[in-house]
């Protein structure tokens, strides 16, 4: 059973972009981006903390994950996707380094729409791609963001 020692790996401070699959203006924009990763209340849960921009407006968004078993969990807030509530998402980490959370959201006055994030985490590279699901079972491109540690020069500069 895969387990989530890899974001415990993973804490510290990464770089790197955030592209955002704009709905309103049909583009994609890609920005820089950053992501603190950190365990919290003893190891049990593990907090994404990012920081992006769209349209030269500063955005951020975090990811509480916490699994037992073969569940993993999420909730998940974003200043650009989401108003006041927080998005709850359930999943698997169906191999080591690799976590897929699963959710709905109201879209009224239609039905529910689905909602994928999907992390990929490794030593030298952490990645998450989001997807919006429509009723009829299309997938929509979202979010796509990638970063790596920064290098050496980078930290003494901090």
């Amino acid at each position: 059973m895969p387990s989530l020692d890899s974001l415990s790996a993973a804490s510290g401070q990464w770089t790197g972009t955030n592209t955002l699959h704009n709905p309103n203006t049909g583009q994609p924009e890609t920005t820089e981006s950053t992501i603190r990763v950190e365990s919290v209340l003893g190891g049990r849960f593990h907090r994404l903390a990012y920081i992006w921009s769209c349209q030269g407006k500063p955005q951020e968004g975090e990811l509480l994950i916490g699994g037992d078993g073969e569940l993993v969990t999420g909730a998940w807030v974003d200043t650009w996707h989401q108003g006041k509530t927080i998005f709850s998402c359930t999943g698997s980490a169906p191999s080591e380094g690799r976590i897929e959370l699963r959710g709905t959201f109201p879209a009224p006055p239609g039905p529910d729409w689905g909602w994928t994030i999907d992390l990929d985490v490794a030593a030298a590279r952490i990645a998450i791609t989001m997807n919006c699901h429509t009723p009829e079972g299309e997938s929509v491109p979202a979010v796509e963001a990638s970063w790596t540690r920064p290098g050496p020069a980078a930290a003494r500069a901090t």
